[in-house]
């Protein structure tokens, strides 16, 4: 778990200030149409539209020090920071104290490398920025005149593993920087296992600094041991093969301290943006690092990945559509834009990206695995079903953790009415991967539904059961084998705790009715029936509970044998 001091006074979320009201002043023309609007754009989280709003409303309320920040924010949220750094002077007039306005001036300095101002301004300023990003960017601004002092601010990171290991990494960055790469090094190699916990640039720039001082064995050690560990990306595997190749590598991950403070700005914007509450100051943090280095590409992928988390698709449509081509990141980005899009409700234009992502890079999982998933949510079984065989026959080697494909496409092999294709891929999947609960409960409740193998099924819900009594879809299954068998007193219990876990599913409700008429709770039973309509089942489903309404399970179930006959096997004849 991360651990390290909040920083109360300057990280409010957005979300924390869409509940605050703002002043306006009284009579001022149009302004209480723009401040409606804005606050109703924020109240709905929509930051594109609050950043459009909020500006206006400011403009017409100049001296309201609320509104102006809350223009600024949104403008930097949005991606418009020379826009924000405007709002922040006229703030910086009315409210010097601000702490946004302290927050921008310094990387406004640090961008136009006014170090010892921004120094100035840092100094003393733990308590407003927070003790990880104050020492980082303080850190870095002396590292251009007195290395020495910046090894005291990074070394001054304490107190748990998790400050000393980016405290120890910022510090390694910025000796290779000044050239003492030899010292880099000495960092990487007494740290490395401190390091692991961080982000694939970490390695990327260890490999770096490896290669640049000849130390070629080193450096492939750090990707491979990284390969294996299953920590695999682009950059990792390019400078894989320029390193194996002979290529002489240069540490290029950071190169003068501006970058240095983007490069810090980027790490906390990753750590705070693990946590919902925290998501709104990290967009802003990966703002500012892009502001300082527009060619930052993970910093543009996680600001969409941040946007994406929290709805603004499409903002997080256009920062993923922001990568260049030639990027190693272009083909993650272009799969995070088809996300976003489907995400949007733009579901045809994703599955048109993912298409075009699989015949441009045919050998490439990501794009096919992605596609195969938006096919499958389309309910388009039948073609989600032959590409998730693309993508296996992509695997180099199937491991354990790939039972999800085989799983998949058991799914749409099963929907698509190629039940022995399905059982195939379901067993093979609990081959690499026994016990997994998802699929025992799959593959058990469909025996069950077809009347087939009921001891097995039972056994398979069972243990799914056992490991996730939590889940109220894997309690209904072993409700619903019971039902099946005929043991209705058994049934009952796990019936009745599937709908306290899942409340609202128009299937379970449906489930408990028909349980409770074969125990004679008939009244409830029709309670239940009316509760499973209220929450909009399928067409299907809500003619077949309109008739149990009104003739009774028993009749309804008689009705249906008499149409599908099931011999004694369990198999309709």
């Amino acid at each position: 778990m991360m651990s390290f001091a909040p920083m109360t006074r300057l990280a409010m979320p957005l979300l924390v200030l869409a509940g605050l009201s703002v002043p306006v002043a009284a009579g001022a023309q149009g302004l209480a149409g723009e401040y409606l609007g804005a606050r109703f754009a924020e109240l709905s989280g929509d930051i594109s539209m609050a950043a459009r709003l909020y500006p206006r409303a400011a403009a017409r309320d100049p001296q309201n020090p609320e509104l102006i920040e809350r223009a600024m924010l949104y403008r930097i949220s949005s991606g418009d920071v020379p826009g924000a750094i405007e709002l922040s002077d006229r703030l910086a007039a009315l409210a010097p104290d601000n702490n946004y306005v302290s927050l921008v001036a310094a990387v406004r300095e640090l961008r136009a490398g006014a170090f010892a101002s921004a120094l100035d301004r840092l100094n003393g300023q733990e308590d407003l920025f927070g003790p990880l990003l104050q020492a980082l960017m303080k850190g870095w601004a002396q590292s251009v005149d007195d290395m020495t002092a910046a090894d005291l601010t990074f070394d001054g990171l304490s107190g748990n593993d998790t400050l000393e290991a980016y405290g120890s990494y910022h510090k390694a960055l910025a000796h290779a920087v000044a050239g003492d790469l030899e010292g880099a090094a000495k960092i990487f190699t007494a740290r490395r296992q401190d390091f692991l916990g961080l982000d694939r640039r970490s390695l990327v720039a260890e490999a770096e600094v490896y290669a640049a001082t000849g130390r070629q064995t080193q450096a492939l050690e750090v990707i491979d041991n990284a390969f294996a560990r299953g920590l695999r990306a682009p950059m990792l595997t390019s400078l894989r093969e320029r390193i194996s190749t002979g290529e002489p590598v240069a540490f290029n991950m950071v190169t003068n301290a501006t970058e240095g403070v983007a490069e810090a700005l980027y790490t906390f914007a990753l750590v705070l943006g693990t946590g919902e509450q925290n998501r709104g100051f990290a967009v802003l943090l990966s703002r500012f690092a892009l502001y300082l280095r527009p060619e930052l590409i993970d910093a543009r992928l996680l600001t969409a990945e941040l946007l994406e988390d929290d709805d603004q698709f499409d903002l997080a449509i256009a920062a993923y559509g922001s990568v260049p081509a030639e990027a190693p990141q272009f083909l993650r980005a272009e799969v995070g834009r088809a996300s976003a899009l489907d995400a949007a409700g733009r579901t045809d234009e994703a599955i048109g990206v993912l298409t075009g992502l699989k015949r441009t890079h045919p050998q490439e999982l990501a794009p096919v695995t992605a596609l195969a998933d938006a096919l499958r949510k389309q309910e388009r079984f039948s073609e989600a079903a032959e590409a998730y065989t693309d993508a296996i026959a992509l695997l180099p080697e199937e491991q354990p953790r790939h039972w999800v494909f085989f799983y998949q496409r058991g799914i749409c092999f099963e929907q698509s009415d190629q039940w022995d294709k399905a059982e195939a891929d379901f067993r093979h999947a609990l081959a690499l991967q026994p016990d997994q609960p998802l699929v025992l409960n799959y593959l058990g409740y469909s025996l069950v539904e077809k009347g087939e193998k009921m001891d097995e099924a039972e056994q398979m819900i069972r243990s799914a059961v056992d490991q996730r009594p939590d889940d109220g879809y894997i309690t209904d299954s072993l409700a619903w084998v019971l039902y099946k068998l005929g043991r209705y007193d058994e049934a009952i219990e796990p019936m009745e705790r599937a709908v306290e876990l899942v409340p609202s599913d128009p299937i379970l409700n449906d489930h408990l009715g028909d349980v409770l008429w074969k125990v004679g709770r008939k009244m409830e039973a029709r309670f239940q029936w009316k509760r499973a309509l209220s929450y909009e089942p399928e067409q299907d489903d809500i003619a077949r509970i309109r008739r149990k309404l009104e003739f009774g399970l028993d009749s309804v179930l008689k009705e249906e044998m008499a149409r599908h006959p099931v011999k004694p096997d369990g198999k309709d004849g």
